[in-house]
């Protein structure tokens, strides 16, 4: 075999050829958007190696080789293309000296090309990197400069360039035979000058059909599929409550699309937001209240933030608790609040404008695109004006209605650059609880919620790491990861274009189109994901209102109303019809057309 460290060589310094080339990448750096090649292999799955053999179809033991090492092999399956094998052992290896001499042992096998340790990606499934490279260059680089660029490296081959809607990206082979091989070969890729990104073909896990996760607790998760089951009683609600089937957002219909993407970044404006909670990775954290903590909780009464944090991130599917709504986007925590009870979990806390005003500045900084506020405070021109700013700068804003009815909505959910979330229930009911109003856009799940809750004797329930819990401090962040999944999709649509999105998607609930109490209607992520693609590409579907053929007559009135090249969606209903747009589409505000019997969005 040939020796480890014969592969891992330098990079030829041929290129100063690169660095020639006009507005070239500057080496070593990430361009705009550009995540880490490594942040897919950060956490190691010690009980799991990747096998790939020289032949799809031949026949491989790999018993005996592990049994040299003192471990047995629990399993032993084809993973991902079909001369991969995933080998599960009877015990993790946790040294990394052992678990380099099992895979130098292995790759010793014969009909074994290559080898890599195993890792967990942010669902939990399992991922390592294929020996073969993916490469974006600077579009300021000759294509003949990336192929040379390419190829000269030690042991790249076969460079090309395959697909066109991906201009100056190319795909290559290499000759490494380990997995550890491949990631320092991605950081001498990056050196080059011009290069944009540089990852591996990653083989990984992929969900197709309607997603239902494993997690322990979906069942009480009613919010995000809903059976018709009876939820509770469990503390701290100890209320049961029983359901009505499809009154839900969905979650699995939209999981079948998208996860999320680790491109979009949620925020927490909180309290603090466990780091290290086992059922949620919390990518960002930040503390603007001098306490410290980096994001996680400022002290022993703030537990809020973490509940709140598990209904976008919560982990899906590592059988274990819970799932939030986007649980393949990145979460940040923004500690901005100070609770009163420093000793026990409590609603109530204390904070600065300039705390408030500080996280949503970091919340930009660090490229977040949606942001949760699950609190209520008098109104401060300086946090009004810090919501407007960042929207205009992408930042998608959602806020709890409140728990106060009949009070009237309070800021910041009754500010205009926030999407205001009401409370529904599983029945279809809206909380008595959750205050209502003309303000109120969306409602979403917030009654019996199961999420995740700070571990040890500090959280909501003594000695558990989950609380069922109400309010509209819940139902907003399980939107909030809706608006997510939207920009997942479709991550160069404004606040603006998602929120009516958002709405125009909701199912109707109460009187017809928008109303006082349910707003636009029930946040639905499946309807979401399929109006937003249908906007992106230039068709809508176009729904009539509650109801069946009476209302056909007046959604045709207000799609015949429209001038050429426009666009009419009619809010929700069973009759849908499908428009294509022949000019690119401009919002303007919600309006009401001649025949059209509630709001519509034309676009021209």
């Amino acid at each position: 075999m040939k020796p480890r460290d014969s592969f891992l060589c330098s990079v030829v310094p041929l290129l100063a050829l690169l660095a020639s080339d006009a507005g070239a990448q500057a080496p070593g750096s990430l361009a705009p958007g550009a995540r880490d090649p490594k942040a897919h292999y950060d956490v190691l799955a010690p009980e799991l190696v990747a096998v790939e053999l020289v032949s799809a179809g031949q026949a491989a033991d790999f018993t005996a080789v592990v049994s040299r090492h003192g471990l047995a092999l629990r399993e032993q399956r084809p993973y991902g293309p079909r001369r991969f094998r995933l080998l599960e052992l009877s015990a993790p290896v946790t040294d990394a000296s052992a678990r380099a001499a099992l895979l130098d042992d292995l790759g010793r096998e014969p009909g074994v090309q290559y080898v890599s340790a195993v890792y967990r990606d942010e669902l939990g499934l399992a991922e390592f990197p294929s020996r073969d490279l993916i490469v974006r260059f600077d579009a300021a680089v000759s294509a003949e400069l990336q192929r040379v660029a390419l190829e000269s490296l030690p042991g790249v081959h076969g460079a090309e360039q395959p697909w066109v809607i991906l201009p100056d990206t190319w795909t290559a082979g290499t000759e490494a035979r380990f997995g550890s091989e491949v990631l320092t070969l991605i950081d001498q890729v990056r050196s080059l000058p011009g290069v944009r990104w540089a990852e591996s073909d990653r083989v990984g896990g992929v969900i197709h059909h309607d997603f239902f996760p494993n997690d322990t607790l979906w069942a009480q998760s009613w919010g995000l599929h809903n059976t018709g089951q009876t939820t509770g009683p469990l503390p701290p609600s100890n209320n049961a409550w029983p359901g009505t089937a499809d009154v839900d957002m969905d979650l699995p219909e939209a999981w079948d699309i998208t996860l999320g993407s680790t491109a979009i970044i949620a925020v927490v404006f909180d309290s603090g937001v466990q780091l290290n909670h086992p059922d949620m990775a919390v990518a960002f954290g930040a503390d603007f209240t001098g306490q410290n903590q980096g994001g996680g909780p400022v002290n022993g009464g703030a537990c809020h933030g973490t509940s709140v944090a598990g209904c976008i991130r919560a982990t899906a599917n590592n059988n274990l608790g819970t799932v939030g709504s986007a649980p393949g986007c990145r979460l940040g925590s923004a500690a901005m609040t100070i609770p009163d009870n420093f000793l026990a979990c409590t609603n109530n806390s204390t904070g600065q404008s300039s705390w408030k005003v500080s996280a949503l500045n970091w919340a930009f900084l660090i490229g977040a695109r949606v942001t949760c506020s699950s609190f209520g405070t008098a109104f401060e021109q300086s946090v009004a004006d810090a919501y407007s700013s960042t929207k205009v700068l992408g930042l998608l804003h959602f806020a709890s209605s409140g728990n106060s009815a009949p009070s009237s909505i309070g800021f910041p959910a009754n500010d205009d650059d926030t999407v205001a979330v009401g409370n529904i229930q599983p029945d279809g009911n809206i909380n008595p609880s959750s205050q209502t109003g003309s303000v109120l856009d969306v409602v979403a799940p917030g009654t019996n919620i199961m999420t995740t809750d700070i571990t040890g004797q500090f959280g909501y329930v003594n000695g558990s790491d989950y609380a069922m819990v109400n309010g509209t401090s819940f139902a907003a962040p399980y939107a909030a990861g809706v608006g997510a999944l939207v920009l997942s999709m479709y991550p160069n649509l404004g606040p603006n274009e998602v929120t009516l999105i958002l709405k125009m998607s909701a199912v109707d609930f109460g009187t017809p189109f928008e109303d006082n109490t349910f707003g636009a209607g029930l946040v639905n992520a499946h309807r979401a994901l399929l109006l937003a693609t249908d906007f992106v590409n230039g068709s809508v579907r176009v729904y009539n209102g509650p109801g069946t053929s009476p209302w056909y007559p007046t959604v045709a009135a207000g799609v015949n109303a429209a001038s050429a090249g426009q666009l009419v969606l009619v809010h929700e209903g069973n009759y849908a019809e499908t428009l294509t747009i022949t000019k690119p589409l401009l919002l303007r505000q919600w309006t009401s057309l001649a025949g059209a019997s509630g709001p519509a969005i034309v676009g021209e």
